[in-house]
């Protein structure tokens, strides 16, 4: 809208630009655009889609850097979207959760399958790990993430996480030059 200030800080048709490394500021009437929905998945779309609390109208969003060595860039930019592309983009974003959803769903059930005859004789801490693991998917988690979810020291955590690993339910998952990180190192259930 031409009277809503958010909307005057995004000149159309070429957007805002804030180059930070200039020491530029983005204003303040921007900085108060309301997140709508954050990229689910890299494919050449926006990083996010923004929405004017005054006037509702939707922005695309995108952040960039570039080390490059000779120009170097960091930069924030805004960019007025229609309501037709604002619908296509959360969609595409909507497609890409049901997805994903859908293979932590099925990796799940796999783990719980190959597993069912030992899950029974797990403690209820090692079920825990099992559990947060077979709902991240093929993927795993590193000890922190597990220790956070199931609320452990972290030295009681890799203790749980070594029992499983002997057991064979859980296996590495990073390159073998992490190991001995372990905030590199990932774990995953053994499908």
């Amino acid at each position: 809208m031409a009277d809503c200030p958010g909307c005057r800080s995004v000149p159309v048709p070429y957007g805002l630009t804030v180059d930070h490394l200039t020491a530029e500021q983005t204003p303040a009437d921007v900085r108060a655009f309301i997140v709508v929905g954050v990229e689910a998945e890299p494919r050449g779309f926006p990083d996010q889609l923004e929405r004017c609390p005054v006037c509702a109208t939707h922005f695309f969003y995108e952040h960039r850097i570039d080390n490059d060595i000779f120009q170097p860039t960091d930069e924030s930019r805004w960019e007025r979207a229609t309501p037709e592309r604002a619908r296509a983009w959360l969609a595409a974003q909507d497609a890409t959760l049901e997805r994903t959803r859908k293979a932590l769903l099925a990796f799940a059930a796999k783990a719980r399958r190959r597993w069912a005859a030992v899950l029974p004789g797990l403690s209820d801490e090692q079920r825990a790990i099992f559990d947060f693991l077979a709902s991240v998917g093929s993927d795993g988690a590193t000890p922190q993430a597990i220790e956070l979810r199931i609320c452990l020291p972290s030295d009681a955590t890799d203790r749980l996480i070594a029992a499983l690993v002997e057991r064979k339910l859980l296996r590495e998952t990073s390159p073998k030059s992490y190991r001995g990180s372990r905030g590199l190192v990932r774990f995953a259930i053994d499908v």
